[in-house]
């Protein structure tokens, strides 16, 4: 192969990979547009204080995450190995440019309902705190000489 010029072989690899490389960040926008959707929906039903809808949020958003990791297996070396190549980098900077941007969006709603998950399992806490007995109140056996021994003979 001369040095100026690249075989059609390698332009066809080259091209390959790109097109592999704009699949994947096209699949990982994806994911993260609808990790962000059931995020979304988790904090509605945060909000609601609906334990049930919550948990099921819960368990797409592992199940999403998982989706995530994985796609994101394969985009670290694809990404390499496109650095490498230096060809067409410009051609994918918006999708990196949407991906980002989605991830931005899922950090922040995470995070948002992060909080208010804490806020409600501070109020639980309080509410429990106020069902349990007051401190410092004496129960009615307190104080009087009652007795502490049946006699149950006959």
């Amino acid at each position: 192969m001369d040095g100026a010029r690249v075989s059609d072989e390698e332009v066809a690899r080259r091209v390959a990979t790109l097109k592999r490389l704009k699949a994947l960040l096209q699949e990982q926008r994806e994911k993260f547009a609808q990790y962000l959707v059931v995020l979304q929906q988790q904090q509605v039903a945060i909000e609601a204080q609906d334990a049930e809808t919550v948990l099921r949020h819960v368990e797409l958003e592992e199940a999403l995450l998982g989706d995530v990791q994985r796609v994101q297996k394969a985009l670290a070396p694809m990404e390499q190995l496109c650095l490498q190549q230096a060809s067409g980098v410009q051609e994918l900077a918006q999708l990196r440019c949407d991906l980002s941007r989605v991830q931005e969006q899922v950090y922040a709603q995470n995070e948002k309902n992060r909080a208010l998950l804490r806020a409600q399992v501070s109020d639980l806490r309080q509410q429990l705190d106020e069902f349990r007995a007051a401190r410092g109140l004496v129960s009615y056996e307190d104080g009087e000489d009652s007795g502490t021994v049946i006699d149950l003979s006959l």
